[in-house]
């Protein structure tokens, strides 16, 4: 038997067969495609994504501005539902940026967070 979760936000788990993500995993998983997606590229929704990749081999300390200035409006406009509360970088060991995004259900009257982990 089915087990129904009620929630408001819901759709199909990536890489998965037969499995969803629900509420802030929902609006992560929108993150990461936004993220992930070169503006431009989708055939059918050439709105859809970021420039982010620009940023490749950028000074930090330079890009860092420019980078949360970027994803912040790209996230708002394209996944009306997050309300991000923070963006900070850092580079990881293999001198990668990571961008660190924390954020919340904007029509949700809990005040849970979701922190998520992005590799430029």
């Amino acid at each position: 038997m089915t087990k129904y979760t009620k929630t408001k936000y819901y759709q199909h788990k990536r890489n998965t067969i037969g499995e969803v993500v629900i509420d802030l995993d929902d609006i992560a998983q929108c993150y990461r495609t936004i993220f992930e997606t070169v503006k431009g590229t989708a055939p059918l929704a050439p709105e859809l994504g970021t420039n982010i990749i620009e940023m490749v081999g950028e000074n930090l300390e330079e890009a860092e501005k420019l980078i949360k200035t970027i994803l912040k409006s790209d996230f708002e406009t394209q996944e009306p539902r997050g309300e991000i509360i923070d963006i900070s970088l850092y580079k990881n060991n293999i001198n990668q940026i990571v961008t660190v995004i924390t954020f919340k259900a904007k029509y949700s009257n809990s005040n849970k967070t979701l922190t998520e982990e992005f590799v430029i």
